[in-house]
């Protein structure tokens, strides 16, 4: 955990890792290959290339990587990309003062908050939080936080669900992970617990 804790902070937290850049790498190759029709046309046609960001830091970097790709990729679309605009109303509408319905929707709706809590409160999903807990804590420890004694931790759900976004994030940080031979965080989280 201080290994990855470490290797977050190096990165910088919402920077891009070296795992996102080579799958934006890889999405400009193959979206080359893949449309080889449409690029020839756009280079044909002039038609400019707009590339639009939030201006945050990882945005601002994975257009680059991008667009530095897709250039070297079709040296023909690099007169055509225009500069990096930001524009946080469209990438971030639900912050935006335009966003103010939706986010009225996403705190209110009954309907979603039931089907939220519907998927979370299943037995499956306690069963499962409590099997991924077991393999990080001892049983007692564990049975405490599934009574509720802890109220900053949440539930099991709450706990296990904390263990699984550090799995998320060790699999895409998995190039800084030491001599970058993954993170091993799958051994707490077992497939039919992630699914």
């Amino acid at each position: 955990m201080r290994a990855l804790l470490a290797a977050m902070e190096k990165v910088g937290y919402g920077n891009l890792s070296g795992r996102g850049e080579g799958e934006l790498r890889g999405t400009a190759v193959r979206m080359t290959q893949r449309l080889p029709q449409l690029l020839a046309t756009i280079v044909e046609d002039h038609e400019p290339i707009d590339v639009v960001s939030s201006g945050q830091g990882r945005a601002v970097g994975s257009g680059s990587v991008f667009t530095d790709t897709l250039t070297r990729t079709d040296p023909a679309l690099k007169p055509l990309i225009g500069p990096t605009r930001t524009d946080k109303d469209l990438l971030y509408f639900h912050k935006s003062a335009g966003g103010a319905a939706y986010r009225d929707w996403l705190a209110r709706d009954q309907r979603l908050a039931h089907t939220l809590k519907a998927i979370t409160d299943q037995p499956a999903t306690h069963t499962a939080a409590r099997r991924v807990l077991a393999k990080v804590f001892k049983p007692a420890f564990v049975q405490r936080v599934v009574d509720g004694e802890f109220a900053s931790v949440g539930g099991d759900v709450d706990a296990a669900e904390a263990v699984y976004n550090l799995y998320g994030i060790a699999l895409a940080m998995s190039e800084e992970s030491p001599n970058g031979r993954d993170w091993h965080l799958d051994r707490y989280i077992a497939p039919r617990d992630a699914d």
